[in-house]
Parts: C-alpha cells; sequence; structure tokens
C-alpha cells in the first residue's frame, strides 16, 4: 500500500516509531483516504476540521494528512517524554483528557481516560 510506506517514511522523518505510527494510522482510518467518522473527523489520519486547521493541514489530501499526522504524534511523543501511551491518548481525546487523567490517577492515570481512548491505546500498542 503507497499510504503504508508514505506514512513509515513520514514517521521517520518525524523521529517516531514508524512501527507504531502505521499501526495508528491503520486503527484511525484503515489506510481510508476518504473515511469520515461520526464525530467528524476527516481523512486518513482522522483529524477533525479545527485540528487540521490549526496546523495548516488539509485532511482530505492523505499525503500532506499524514506528514501532519507524524509531526503532531512526534510533538506529542516529546511533550510527554517518549511516552507513546500519553501522546497516543493526546492524538485520539487531547491533550486536556491526559492531563486530567494523569492529575486523577496519577500513576493509574490510563484508567481515567475515555473507554475509548483505553481501547485505542491497547490496539495500538498491544
Amino acid at each position: 500500500n503507497q499510504y503504508v510506506n508514505l506514512a513509515q517514511q513520514d514517521a521517520w522523518n518525524a523521529g517516531i516509531s514508524a512501527n507504531i505510527f502505521v499501526r495508528q494510522i491503520n486503527q484511525e482510518s484503515g489506510f481510508n483516504p476518504y473515511a469520515i467518522s461520526p464525530a467528524g473527523a476527516i481523512g486518513i489520519a482522522q483529524f477533525m476540521p479545527a485540528t487540521a486547521a490549526s496546523l495548516g493541514v488539509n485532511p482530505y489530501n492523505p499525503a500532506d494528512s499524514l506528514r501532519g499526522a507524524a509531526s503532531l504524534m512526534a510533538s506529542y511523543v516529546r511533550q510527554y517524554g517518549g511516552n507513546y501511551a500519553k501522546a497516543l491518548a493526546a492524538y485520539n481525546a487531547g491533550p486536556g483528557a491526559v492531563a486530567w487523567a494523569v492529575f486523577l490517577g496519577g500513576w493509574n492515570w490510563q484508567y481515567y481516560l475515555p473507554y475509548e481512548t483505553q481501547g485505542y491505546i491497547r490496539i495500538i500498542l498491544g
């Protein structure tokens, strides 16, 4: 799949795990560039329109979306000191949800995430 190769390259360029990023995009959209979620997330990387706009990403363009998603994940990985679970939670539910979960749960923070986000992390990280 051309998009898998592109996702791997974008992950490498952003300095994040290509394996995790490919699994993340597979979970987001199954690498379908035309995917639209019930919540309104758009495209291969499932950006909400406001998030895409804030990042200068065209969510309808798979190459732009993958590059933007890899860059966003890299920023989250850095923000959370290399913790991919927290980075994935931030991508899925937002950094505010991660901060709130950590505040409530401390070391057991994942338990305080939305159920969907808990599953998202479990599926991607195994």
